[in-house]
């Protein structure tokens, strides 16, 4: 395709193949870091593009940085939000930022680090800091000496109908990282997208997390988006939920120090068959060899409460006829 003229010009993006990239390298990276996008061609320059506008990576650890700005700012996420955090019982009613003005000759009393931080911050520019309290803290350095300090605040409903306020680093795990996940959850009903999020599940129960992807592919539906995840919730490994070929596998190779990927398509399964206890039986490899370490006791004690009598689901490694 680069070859092809019609496609236009990628003779810098030839040039580099025939140079070649390190061994540890992508190609699409380097011509990323080594060319400009007029130099790469239409086709490259796409792709990269494509990557950099469609494609959003949510770490396990991760936060959502710019979380104050869109509540501040967005009033029909800060619904959304607030409508989601009410549904799903975390006790939070609504979420709102609380914006002071503060001189820079008091910074220093933020912590460690946050005088400079601003310093070296261009007028008109924000950045986020996190405080020492865990509060999330955006900073906006205005002209002269002039600081914005915003904090996130999540509301609680009292019994009688009070409004409670309280800091959103009080607020539980859980409710944090399903707050940062929202931003994703919100962005697919806009536009198309592909969000790749680590470790789902992470401080979340299961029956959030696995509420949270249902709302997701409802919301993926018609507009060209799509979630993939990583989890060790086995909850997951619901076919009312997900297809079989929409559930993949990870089997670490501990003697080629490599990991497998396979689909549960590639299995002939019968249609009553428990998923999420076949995988935890070994049945479609996988897991980890845990039980390899545990004392004979516990062995023996797990032999007990195996329940008796019970014959397996037929099950085949077999490629799964379509």
């Amino acid at each position: 395709m680069l070859n092809d003229d019609t496609w236009g010009d990628h003779g810098k993006a030839l040039a580099l193949t025939k140079v070649g990239v390190l061994p540890n390298q992508l190609f699409l990276h380097a011509a990323a870091k080594s060319l400009r996008e007029q130099d790469q061609g239409p086709v490259l320059a796409g792709a990269l593009r494509w990557f950099t506008d469609r494609v959003t990576i949510i770490p396990a650890a991760s936060t959502f940085g710019a979380l104050a700005q869109l509540v501040a700012h967005d009033e029909k996420f800060t619904n959304f939000a607030g409508d989601f955090l009410r549904r799903v019982a975390t006790g939070v009613d609504r979420l709102r930022v609380d914006t002071s003005q503060v001189e820079e000759s008091v910074l220093g009393g933020f912590g460690r680090g946050f005088e400079q931080l601003v310093k070296d911050l261009p007028a008109g520019e924000t950045a986020s800091f996190r405080g020492q309290d865990g509060s999330e803290l955006i900073v906006e350095k205005g002209e002269g000496t002039k600081v914005r300090v915003r904090t996130i605040k999540s509301e609680h409903l009292s019994a009688d109908g009070l409004r409670v306020t309280l800091p959103f680093s009080e607020e539980s795990d859980g409710t944090q990282r399903l707050t940062h996940l929202l931003p994703a959850l919100h962005a697919v009903c806009q536009k198309p997208g592909l969000f790749v999020i680590d470790e789902i599940d992470r401080s979340l129960h299961p029956l959030l997390a696995k509420g949270f992807v249902r709302t997701f592919l409802q919301a993926c539906a018609g507009h060209g988006s799509q979630l993939i995840f990583t989890t060790h919730d086995t909850s997951f490994l619901d076919l009312e939920l997900l297809r079989r070929d929409e559930i993949w596998f990870a089997d670490k190779k501990q003697a080629e120090g490599t990991t497998e990927l396979y689909s549960l398509a590639e299995y002939k399964v019968r249609t009553d068959l428990k998923i999420d206890k076949a995988y935890l039986q070994g049945r479609f490899e996988a897991v980890p060899p845990a039980e390899t370490e545990l004392p004979s006791w516990v062995l023996e004690i797990l032999a007990e409460l195996e329940p008796k009598g019970l014959t397996k689901p037929e099950i085949s490694s077999e490629p799964a006829k379509s």
